[in-house]
């Protein structure tokens, strides 16, 4: 019973795979922000890592939730089992949304850190005995 591929698996794929290009492409954009000491370029590198994070989640929770929606109907066709489950790369998927996730939060507390440091400036005023 080998069937070829159908249109939902070729697009949960898809979404999948750009999914984990746009995760690959954060993470390099990641890694060049911490290594970059001017901070105009390092939130730029920081603001596109959390924009390209927060797009492959989006894309991650559209596949899995397209996959067994599709998955059921289709085997609705069957009808010789009532119970069917997904594998355990569905549930790994879901790991590395959760993760993928995390991370672009980690990304936004991290920006917020770096403004707080180096926008705090130190006035010293002297006591006015030591002004004359």
């Amino acid at each position: 019973m080998c069937e070829a591929l159908t249109g939902y698996i070729k697009a949960v794929a898809a979404l999948m795979i750009i999914a984990l290009i746009f995760t690959a492409v954060a993470f390099f954009l990641n890694i060049c922000g911490l290594s970059k000491s001017d901070i105009r370029r390092k939130y730029i590198f920081y603001k596109f890592a959390t924009y390209l994070a927060i797009l492959a989640v989006l894309l991650e929770l559209t596949a899995l939730i397209v996959f067994p929606a599709c998955f059921y109907v289709k085997m609705k066709e069957y009808g010789s089992r009532r119970d069917w489950e997904v594998d355990w790369s569905y549930g790994l998927a879901w790991g590395a949304t959760l993760f993928t996730f995390g991370a672009s939060l980690l990304l936004i507390c991290d920006k917020e850190h770096e403004e707080v440091y180096y926008k705090e400036k130190t006035i010293y005023n002297p006591p006015p005995e030591l002004m004359n």
